[in-house]
């Protein structure tokens, strides 16, 4: 096969999978794997919204879900379908709407299926780590655009999610770890993509229309804003030190100048 011929990413990889021969179950499962392997998650989900039911069409992971089947008003699945609109929750056990899909899931991100004005399903994505979908949400927002026309990418307060998700009582080393194999994968992406994949928009709720090439850039500003201010706490932190340490061998001195001052005269 030559260059020409193979699939230019993933959009056109989750499009000829969607059109493929094949039962529908069998493509949805295909589907939920290339989503789960090209984003790394533990567990991926399509489901079917009907009036009153949410089924589950495909997956793909270590196990099919708990709930095959439920009302259509439970879970973060019924939240997705009853606000049209993604719902992010970084840990899952502090959200009374989780409804367990496979044991020992920590954050979980569900995508509503618009068409013509009805939501007639849902894109499940599971990781068994918390806080996954921070970093993640930028990966997140691209595979959506390689994978969509123009969909819908629904903004969100950081603020709001740092406070409430505990982001202060992380591991540090967890945090890092965590942020350094996300990035990985969101640069491996990012080199595969072809010139006109980088053009492709996404329409965001507060910003409006975005390309992933401005998406990238909105992103390497943002480190370089986060970089600066630890460069500055790091000098804080430095000069302290370096106060502190001054203030101690003063300490010292006055001390032992005090322990001189105060002994008894040696008899010659």
């Amino acid at each position: 096969m030559t260059r020409a011929e193979e699939p230019r990413g993933i959009g056109e990889t989750l499009s000829l999978v969607a059109s493929s021969d094949g039962t529908r179950e069998k493509r949805a499962a295909a589907l939920s794997a290339i989503v789960r392997l090209a984003g790394g998650y533990r567990w991926v989900g399509i489901y079917d919204v009907g009036v009153d039911e949410i089924s589950v069409v495909g997956w793909s992971g270590p196990a099919g879900p708990t709930h095959p089947r439920f009302p259509v008003t439970q879970g973060l699945n019924g939240a997705a379908v009853a606000s049209r609109q993604t719902i992010v929750v970084n840990e899952v056990s502090t959200d009374p709407r989780y409804l367990t899909t496979l044991g020992g899931t920590r954050a979980e991100l569900v995508v509503p299926v618009d068409v013509n004005g009805r939501i007639v399903g849902t894109v499940d994505v599971e990781s068994a780590t918390a806080n996954s979908f921070t970093e993640s949400d930028t990966s997140y927002r691209i595979r959506m655009i390689l994978a969509s026309d123009t969909p819908d990418i629904q903004g969100y307060d950081q603020d709001a999610w740092a406070q409430r998700l505990r982001y202060a009582q992380s591991s540090l080393a967890d945090a890092l770890t965590q942020i350094r194999v996300l990035r990985t994968r969101n640069l491996e992406l990012l080199r595969r993509l072809q010139p006109d994949e980088w053009e492709r928009t996404g329409t965001h709720s507060e910003r409006g229309r975005e390309s992933i090439r401005h998406i990238t850039k909105l992103q390497a500003a943002h480190d370089l804003v986060h970089l600066r201010q630890i460069a500055r706490i790091k000098s804080v932190i430095l000069s302290e030190e370096r106060a502190l340490k001054g203030a101690a061998r003063q300490t010292s001195k006055a001390t032992a100048w005090d322990a001189a001052a105060s002994s008894p005269p040696t008899e010659a």
